[in-house]
């Protein structure tokens, strides 16, 4: 008992110096959390344990089970689920109207808004280099923090066109700076003249870690244009031609979703098809129909290796995880279903005893 009290009040006395320090705040929430979870995970052992002794039936039990999850889900989603009155973002409704205008495509890179503004965007089909979420791969953090400046390489290869502010940027006049499209109130838009396009294809690939990677890619001497950067040993062998890049080499897109990319291409010689898409172990790609890995390339972002010639390649994402979890929740439905059918057969032979 007294060891309980002991721990009771540190945890009281750890809650209330949260708001004094937010890495205390962020551990009390952890441990909230945590607590949460032992007391639901000891209750639902409570509650299987009490079925399978005969202390409840099998309708009292799936009753029971079916209000349990109830609350865990209510507990979890109360603080994040807030409905407020639908209202269109006149401040993204601008920068959609100026990329409208200008009709070239490519992504948006909020710079110095606030961290609830990243996604606004998207609901009006911007899509963003930034966007609001807990989860964040270290990969792509260090990819586009590395260097603090909206010029850095890492927002070219993303295809970040557009450079969308809340207050005037002081550019040099340079034909490769941000030019000024559009300013109103509060809001500055600028076109990135530098930002690559959504593929291209290089012929020459080199070998470095991960920090090297880094490092090189923000060497204003390098041309990622023509030099693809990886990780480990390629299952092909980029042509490595000097000059200037090949002619009649062509890179289009025939559908670009969120799970699923169809890339049309036509290589001179053998090479390497960049993405400025974000490397994730999910992803599985095709050339012709024929299974290919996918590379990390350029630190963060993924490569196909492409023989020369006309090809098609396809990119989905069909993560392990998924497949995995979607066998243990129909697992886990399906001991459902046997311990409700199990239940009513108890209740049913119970009855017809009493009879």
């Amino acid at each position: 008992t007294l060891a309980a009290l002991v721990v009771l009040a540190g945890f009281l006395l750890f809650g209330l110096q949260r708001d004094s320090n937010p890495q205390v705040g962020r551990l009390w929430h952890v441990a909230n959390r945590v607590a949460l979870f032992l007391l639901f995970f000891l209750l639902a052992v409570g509650l299987v344990r009490a079925w399978l002794a005969g202390r409840v039936t099998g309708r009292q039990g799936a009753t029971l089970a079916i209000g349990l999850v109830l609350l865990d889900l209510w507990s979890f989603g109360r603080p994040l689920i807030q409905t407020v009155p639908a209202a269109e973002s006149g401040y993204w409704r601008t920068v959609a109207q100026v990329v409208g205008e200008v009709g070239r495509a490519g992504r948006v890179l909020p710079w110095g808004l606030t961290i609830f503004e990243h996604n606004r965007g998207m609901a009006l089909g911007l899509e963003s280099v930034f966007g609001y979420d807990p989860l964040e791969l270290e990969r792509y953090y260090r990819f586009t923090t590395v260097v603090s400046d909206p010029r850095a390489r890492a927002y070219d290869l993303l295809g970040a066109r557009y450079l969308v502010t809340g207050q005037e940027m002081d550019f040099p006049d340079e034909a490769d700076t941000p030019r000024l499209l559009a300013h109103q109130g509060d809001l500055w838009v600028y076109e990135r003249p530098t930002a690559f396009p959504p593929a291209w294809l290089v012929h020459q690939a080199e070998v470095l870690s991960a920090e090297e990677t880094l490092a090189r890619l923000n060497d204003p001497a390098f041309d990622p244009r023509r030099v693809a950067l990886l990780e480990a040993d390629p299952p092909c062998t980029p042509t490595e031609a000097e000059g200037p890049a090949p002619e009649g080499e062509a890179v289009r897109f025939s559908r670009r979703g969120n799970n699923r990319l169809e890339v049309e291409v036509e290589a001179a010689s053998e090479g390497l098809l960049v993405l400025g898409e974000v490397f994730y172990p999910g992803w599985r790609a095709t050339v012709d129909g024929e299974p290919v890995p996918v590379l990390r390339a350029d630190y963060a972002l993924r490569a196909i290796c492409v023989p020369a010639g006309t090809h098609r390649i396809t990119l989905t994402f069909a993560p392990l995880s998924f497949q995995v979890g979607a066998g243990i929740s129909l697992l886990s439905l399906l001991l459902l279903v046997v311990a409700l059918v199990r239940g009513r057969r108890r209740d049913a032979e119970g009855q017809g005893t009493e009879d």
